[in-house]
């Protein structure tokens, strides 16, 4: 099933009475906070035309009345969910007084261990529930979730308890109609029990006392006070006998586990002495809810119920309880994240839009280059743009004219092809005559060095024995780009040793014959030196040609 709570405000209704409590929740920072609470007398016709429930983008959850929810707690010998799921209304049968067949069932998961799982059973009859439904629907309200008060007050008393995690928590709910009596672990529901008379039964009996002249919310439950109104205190006694009863048992079902903390809640929780009536025999104090979810706490307490429906689905998350299911399922699952789809996808649309355009531009502009570089090879092999033009179309009649700024991928590529062949068939030249210092411009470069010669008489200082000039490499018709190598081989002596090693450092400085990249050999025999280097490749200077030419 889609998830039906997707959205960050949420509304929940319940009915009290002839009364229609509705509270609204929205995450403000991520804080759940009540942007909204009212009351609707459903008698008074004006009342029902001021009716409006937030829709839209709000997921809206109503309640059964405790009294048709029948709640119940079960231990089945398995451990995986989709085992427990598949036997849960068998195992569920015998606990439930009506056809299985005809009612809806929910689970609560209480416990799990290797081999069991401890739920919380709720189950209605399906009659109940279409009759909510067309309640509602006189309403014009459309509820995704039904849930229950009791598990209602179970997700409110989770919000509202500073008690530790394993501790079960007491809710006495003094509503108009009923009395509930809630246990409840970690905000799950672990039982229930359902006292069929509240508020509108002390109200009536105080009545009956006093006439109608005191107003009824100045009644006073404390025991003096009582000994004043004998209906009212023959009222209190009976509630306060059941409320003994109810909490025995189901302490009693949880085998005696210490309450941590009682909460008070509903509308009639905030009357004189009401502490007294619910306190009996607890061994823990009565607390009321605190101000929160920035209300007052009167606000809390008389509106613990649609608070805690509008809990139990905020922020997006599966409701602990959820009768509409099956034929009850909620039809207009997309109604909230049907906007937001069409928003989605209205936005890639723009960003598919601009990402198009802008891809579109930056090919534009890395075409409009790559026809700046193909005018400029044109140039580089001196084919001029018109006559080259000329020569493709009439290799290509089929082709249509067109300018180079009109040429699309495709056509560039076909002329490109064209200059290929060209450069292909273009013979491949190679340098014929070296380019590297001649022997007669070696034999002057010595016989002018100054460690070789001395330069004030013309002395040799360095005695050639042997000269050789030899070409070890050079270019050919197999090997064009080889250059012209050549090697020199010197043999010589000298008197004074000093001269021999500084000629050989002078070889290896920077000079404008030998070449830095070659290696300069060296070596001795007694008073005979030899040493070997390359002469530099002097690259071609084209003005100088063009003026010897």
């Amino acid at each position: 099933m889609l998830e039906s709570l997707t959205s960050v405000t949420t509304v929940g209704l319940f009915f009290s009475g002839p009364k229609l409590k509705m509270c609204q929740i929205s995450i403000e920072k991520g804080i759940p906070k009540i942007t909204r609470f009212d009351t609707y007398e459903l008698e008074n016709p004006e009342d029902v035309k001021r009716l409006d429930i937030p829709g839209g983008r709000s997921a809206v959850t109503s309640s059964l009345p405790a009294r048709d929810v029948l709640v119940r707690q079960l231990q089945i010998k398995l451990s995986k969910k989709k085992d427990v799921d598949a036997v849960l209304a068998f195992q569920a049968e015998p606990l439930i007084p009506f056809p299985i067949g005809e009612s809806t069932l929910e689970n609560i998961e209480i416990a799990q261990t290797k081999s069991a799982t401890t739920l919380t059973i709720l189950a209605v009859k399906n009659e109940l529930i279409q009759q909510h439904l067309e309640e509602l629907e006189k309403l014009n309200i459309d509820p995704e979730v039904i849930s229950t008060s009791p598990a209602a007050l179970a997700t409110f008393s989770d919000a509202m308890s500073s008690s530790k995690k394993g501790q079960p928590t007491l809710i006495l709910h003094f509503g108009m109609d009923e009395t509930l009596c809630v246990m409840a672990q970690d905000g799950k529901l672990l039982a229930e029990h359902t006292i069929p008379f509240g508020l509108s039964g002390a109200i009536h009996a105080f009545n009956q006392d006093t006439g109608g002249k005191i107003d009824v919310y100045d009644m006073d439950f404390s025991e003096e006070h009582l000994e004043q109104v004998p209906t009212l205190k023959q009222f209190v006694t009976k509630l306060k006998q059941e409320v003994s009863r109810a909490i025995f048992s189901l302490v009693k079902q949880h085998k005696g586990d210490r309450i941590a903390k009682v909460l008070l809640t509903g509308q009639g929780a905030s009357l004189k002495g009401i502490e007294s009536v619910f306190s009996e025999g607890l061994h823990v104090e009565v607390a009321r809810p605190a101000p929160q979810f920035g209300q007052p706490g009167r606000v809390i307490q008389e509106y613990a119920i649609p608070i805690g429906l509008a809990l139990g689905s905020v922020n997006g998350d599966e409701p602990a309880v959820n009768f509409r299911r099956g034929q009850f399922a909620y039809k207009d699952r997309w109604k909230r994240i049907k906007y937001p789809l069409l928003a989605y996808f209205a936005l890639s649309l723009i960003v598919s839009g601009a990402l198009y355009f802008a891809g579109n531009s930056w090919i534009q502009s890395e075409l409009d280059q790559v026809k700046l570089d193909y005018s400029r090879l044109l140039r580089t092999i001196e084919l001029p743009y018109t006559p080259f033009e000329q020569e493709y179309l009439e290799q290509r009649q089929y082709e249509t004219p067109t300018d180079l700024k009109g040429m699309t991928v495709e056509q560039l590529f076909r002329r490109l092809e064209l200059v290929q062949e060209k450069i292909l068939q273009t013979p491949s030249p190679y340098e014929l005559l070296p380019n590297v210092p001649r022997v007669s411009d070696v034999l002057a470069w010595l016989a002018n060095h100054p460690l070789v010669t001395d330069p004030g008489s013309g002395r040799p200082l360095l005695n050639i024995k042997n000269f050789q000039y030899s070409m070890v490499k050079r270019p050919d018709a197999k090997k064009r780009s080889e250059k012209y190598r050549i090697k020199v081989d010197i043999e010589f002596t000298t008197n004074t040793p000093k001269l021999a090693r500084e000629f050989h450092d002078a070889l290896i400085a920077p000079n404008e014959l030998v070449d830095p990249k070659g290696e300069v050999k060296w070596n001795t025999s007694r008073d005979v030196y030899r040493t070997s280097f390359y002469l530099k490749h002097r690259s071609p200077k084209p003005a100088r040609r063009s003026q010897e030419a």
